[in-house]
């Protein structure tokens, strides 16, 4: 399975990879913020020149102005691939749907078909788009904080640590019951998509023999 999503990002790991800079960059931005922060207000307890903050006060809207950019630039790189690798998944998928036999179209319902190439595909897409740059981003930003953190201090980075244990198995039961859920939703959308799709179908016929208020 790993194998399979992995092979559709030939093409565009290039991009990806190009998203990836873009996102550590962006992270290495964000880090600098506080330190400026911390810098300006131990600058306004010694009573610095009014001239020296309005350098600082400078140099974090223009960071934070690059960060933006930067930011953008890893957005348009991994979510467009996401768009690119739906898009040949979808063309792929529908080239197949024609080479298969009359019988497998009379044992599957075109709600349930409409469903895999509308409902699952935009899942899809999700995982090869925000799935995929959430996890890089949390990576990033989680290791350049803990790094920070421990040249700051240790012993208080251990104790902000401490919960975290917790959260990780409350979230790992939470992931079960959302897969659970998610699951459940896919099987309803093709119900619903092969509902919607009789009823659309058989309108002509409704209105053909007069049977609307039926």
């Amino acid at each position: 399975m790993l194998s399979t999503l992995w092979g559709w990002t030939r093409g565009h790991r290039g991009r990806y990879l190009l998203g990836l800079v873009a996102l550590l960059a962006t992270n290495a931005l964000a880090m600098t913020l506080p330190l400026l922060l911390g810098r300006g207000i131990d600058a306004l307890r010694a009573g610095v020149l009014p001239r020296q903050l309005a350098l600082l006060a400078g140099g974090m809207i223009a960071i934070a102005l690059l960060q933006a950019a930067i930011r953008t630039v890893s957005r348009l790189m991994i979510l467009g691939n996401s768009r690119r690798i739906t898009c040949e998944i979808r063309d792929r998928l529908f080239a197949h749907l024609l080479t298969l036999d009359a019988p497998y179209y009379d044992s599957r319902s075109t709600g349930d078909l409409m469903s895999r190439v509308v409902n699952d595909l935009r899942q899809l897409r999700s995982f090869y788009g925000p799935a995929v740059m959430n996890v890089l981003n949390t990576t990033i930003a989680y290791a350049a904080a803990l790094t920070l953190l421990i040249s700051i201090d240790p012993g208080l980075t251990v104790v902000a640590l401490l919960p975290f244990p917790l959260v990780l198995i409350v979230a790992q039961r939470l992931s079960r019951r959302i897969y659970q859920r998610s699951r459940a939703v896919q099987e309803q959308l093709a119900a619903l998509s092969e509902q919607a799709r009789e009823n659309f179908a058989g309108i002509a016929q409704v209105k053909t023999y007069a049977q609307e208020e039926r």
